[in-house]
């Protein structure tokens, strides 16, 4: 079904939100198919239209004011052509223009002589039946009463972040604490590695998507100060924060980590308890020995909202490397914070 414009004054008529002019009779405007979109959100056609300075044409018949706005906004008009029978010639004959009754389901015959404009034009009459006026799009609301959104000049939705799940999310995650261990499965990272680095690992689960959202280190020592690795004296090495996997090796998050202070710094400062020189330092963090205990959020630092994902059955994990001989403080652990994704 074409689209064609027919100006009714002796001047031309401007559609400035499409950018055409429409010509002085008898010349007309056929709007293109690509255009469809465009001529339906235009406000300045239905004035137009409205007014009587623009007729429709639907290729073939002039259509009302009611029904030519239909046309052009994409819209199903509510008459059509019926044709009845066809000439010797194959030409079709005695065409009726009739009103479509609402509970019409006879099979008719559509007069166009080209099928493939018509498959054509029914694939912009699917992109037109989601578009309503003032540029606004249907969009499933959730409550299924059809509420509308609209997109802004700069093609952007508004939105609010909502943090509650849907009744009909069915995802469960599952809140986990985890320390590194060693391959022997203690936590203790009090550990002699003068000799070789003795690794303490977060590793993925065989069956579930592992989250990690943060780190909290606990390094405890009498008298334990910032320049110093608990209370002794900084490491020759260093630690390591390292996550790795089988495609990208191991990438190092944190490294020579040999004093309470790279450790604090690596966690840009955080926590800290109070306005003291000793605000970064925590009392009878193990026994009556004095502790740091920085805690890396992986979400603030990294713009990861999920934290680290280690994927279920792969060989994706966290690891704290030691390189150094360690037992010499009252307490050196780590403990992981996040989730598992179990659906």
């Amino acid at each position: 079904m074409s689209k064609i414009l027919k100006n009714t004054t002796g001047s031309a008529i401007s559609i400035s939100d499409t950018g055409t002019t429409i010509p002085v009779s008898p010349a007309t405007y056929t709007i293109p198919a690509t255009d469809y979109l465009l001529w339906a959100a235009s406000d300045n056609i239905v004035t137009e239209i409205g007014s009587g300075n623009v007729v429709v044409n639907d290729g073939s018949v002039d259509l009302g004011i009611s029904d030519g706005t239909d046309l052009i906004k994409g819209i199903f008009p509510s008459q059509i052509e019926i044709v009845t029978g066809t000439n010797s010639l194959g030409s079709s004959e005695n065409p009726i223009i009739t009103n479509i009754p609402d509970n019409f389901d006879l099979p008719v015959t559509l007069r166009r002589s080209d099928i493939n404009e018509i498959k054509e034009e029914f694939g912009q009459i699917k992109e037109l039946l989601v578009m309503l006026t003032n540029n606004t799009v249907n969009i499933a609301d959730g409550t299924g009463l059809g509420n509308l959104t609209k997109v802004n000049e700069f093609n952007a939705l508004k939105v609010i972040d909502q943090r509650i799940p849907s009744s009909e999310d069915k995802t469960i995650l599952i809140p986990i604490q985890e320390f590194f261990v060693d391959s022997t499965g203690s936590t203790d990272m009090k550990v002699n590695a003068s000799a070789g680095f003795v690794d303490f690992t977060i590793k993925a689960d065989s069956t579930v998507d592992k989250f990690i959202d943060s780190l909290s280190i606990r390094i405890a020592d009498v008298n334990a100060t910032a320049d110093k690795f608990g209370n002794i004296t900084s490491l020759t090495n260093g630690c390591q924060l390292i996550y790795s996997d089988l495609d990208n090796g191991e990438i190092i998050i944190g490294n020579a980590l040999k004093t309470n202070f790279d450790f604090l710094r690596l966690c840009q400062g955080k926590p800290s308890f109070g306005n003291s020189n000793d605000a970064l330092r925590i009392a009878n963090a193990s026994g009556n020995s004095e502790g740091y205990i920085p805690v890396l959020d992986f979400s603030e630092m990294f713009g990861l909202p999920w934290g680290v994902r280690l994927r279920a059955g792969s060989k994706e994990q966290l690891i704290i490397r030691i390189q150094d001989n360690t037992t010499g403080v009252d307490a050196f652990d780590a403990v992981a914070f996040g989730f598992k994704k179990v659906i």
